[in-house]
């Protein structure tokens, strides 16, 4: 993709440059069955990126003057490559297990010439492998129970900083489920982790679903409530690049959540449901700016705790027709908080919104073809940096033509009515606009 933005019109005069993006992916998928008990199942994906873009640069030292401002292409380049392996096999018909071993690699770089900067450059490498056996004592009780490892390589080197960080985790998990009618079903499941990094982590869940009246009932209640946490990421806590600056003191940040929701089928085939939730992070990870511009920048922060809570209502269905219709709406109301450092307010969690929408219809209004229109809309949005942002309502069409029974052809309308506003706001180039009105294409062979 190639297009032409406007870069700090009031700085430099209007001035444009040139966006270039590129990408390049490809993916396989082998399986094979030794026997009706064993199988065995390969994967790799690749994915290849050069983004060019302008890069503002200003000589701060005579600020607010600007007698020297320059328009640089920075380049990013971005490669990563995932392998995993697995084995499938049923062992009795009491005992069912699988092994996994997986290893992904990521390079990043950035450079721009002309700047006084050594380039930016950025590894990762992991190596997970994991356990998993399943257990059916009978048709109530069933277990699933196994161990995870990984160990995790991450160097940065830039002009301000050069880290070579390891770390290695190793998991046990189990999950006990029970069915004891056909209407109802739950499951209680545990997971323990030791981090040489982040010490011990204990999480934990339970889930359950009842069709009141029986497994033909038209309507069901479920619910669930766990725990769970996010250790800081490797950005987090050593970036030192462009505005980004790490915090190595960061902690890990620990939730508790729940919802409990009622699904009720309206008629044959058509379906609605209305779900509570609620979820409280303590220690949650946060941007948080530092200094004035042109010497400003982003840091990372735990602040004292943040909580989201809402509802969602939910419509789905299909209509047993020669068309072959059907349909799906949802809305969700969220009520994003997080408390401010140091006061005694309350602010909207980053990267949030308190509505949003998504709607979609289809229909097959003649043999082979598929039809269909949909919306998405968010309100009261917020940025990284707990900004407010633009409303924003979009429209699409797309249709799918199975040509031949190996052959379908499938387009895409997005942003149907060229709806413009603000997805972000970086650090380095300001707002980032929403792609404009767009139309994508293909063809999907079969063999």
């Amino acid at each position: 993709t190639e297009n032409d933005p406007s870069i700090y019109p009031a700085i430099y005069d209007n001035r444009t440059g040139m966006n270039d993006f590129r990408q390049w992916q490809e993916a396989v998928r082998l399986g094979y069955d030794v026997n009706d008990k064993v199988k065995v199942n390969f994967t790799y994906r690749r994915l290849d990126s050069y983004f060019e873009y302008p890069t503002p640069y200003v000589d701060y030292s005579q600020w607010p003057s600007v007698p020297d401002s320059h328009l640089y292409n920075t380049e990013d380049k971005n490669r990563s490559n995932l392998v995993t392996g697995r084995v499938d096999a049923e062992i009795s018909k009491l005992w069912s297990t699988s092994f996994m071993v997986g290893h992904y690699n990521m390079d990043y770089s950035c450079h721009t010439p002309g700047f006084d900067f050594q380039p930016n450059v950025m590894r990762n490498r992991r190596f997970q492998v994991e356990w998993r056996n399943a257990l059916t004592w009978n048709k109530e009780w069933k277990t699933i129970a196994g161990m995870a490892w990984d160990r995790s390589d991450y160097m940065s080197e830039n002009n301000y900083v050069a880290k070579d960080e390891w770390q290695s985790t190793l998991a046990f998990f189990a999950e006990q489920m029970w069915s004891p009618t056909d209407s109802f079903d739950a499951s209680v499941a545990l997971r323990l982790e030791h981090d040489s990094v982040w010490n011990n982590h204990f999480t934990w869940r339970y889930s359950n679903s009842w069709k009141v009246t029986g497994k033909d009932s038209p309507t069901r209640i479920f619910g669930s409530v766990g725990s769970g946490f996010r250790a800081p990421t490797y950005f987090e806590q050593y970036a030192a690049n462009y505005g980004y600056v790490g915090n190595p003191d960061l902690d890990v940040s620990k939730s508790l959540g729940g919802d409990l929701g009622v699904e009720q089928r309206l008629a044959d085939g058509h379906y609605a449901s209305v779900t509570g939730f609620w979820t409280r992070i303590d220690d949650e990870i946060g941007t948080m700016s530092v200094g004035a511009w042109p010497n400003s920048y982003t840091t990372y922060a735990n602040y004292s705790h943040c909580t989201s809570y809402g509802v969602e209502a939910a419509f789905k269905g299909q209509f047993k027709d020669a068309w072959n219709s059907g349909y799906y709406a949802n809305y969700t109301f969220t009520m994003p908080k997080r408390d401010s450092i140091g006061k005694y307010e309350t602010i909207q969690m980053a990267n949030t919104a308190r509505h949003t929408i998504n709607a979609e219809v289809y229909t097959s209004p003649v043999e082979k073809l598929t039809v269909g229109f949909g919306v998405t809309a968010a309100m009261g949005r917020t940025d990284y940096n707990y900004a407010r942002l633009d409303n924003f309502f979009t429209a699409r069409l797309f249709a799918r033509y199975q040509a031949t029974d190996n052959v379908s052809l499938h387009v895409r309308l997005e942003n149907l009515f060229d709806q413009k506003f603000i997805m972000t706001n970086d650090y380095n180039s300001g707002p980032r606009e929403a792609r404009g009105f767009g139309i994508f294409g293909g063809v999907t062979v079969e063999f």
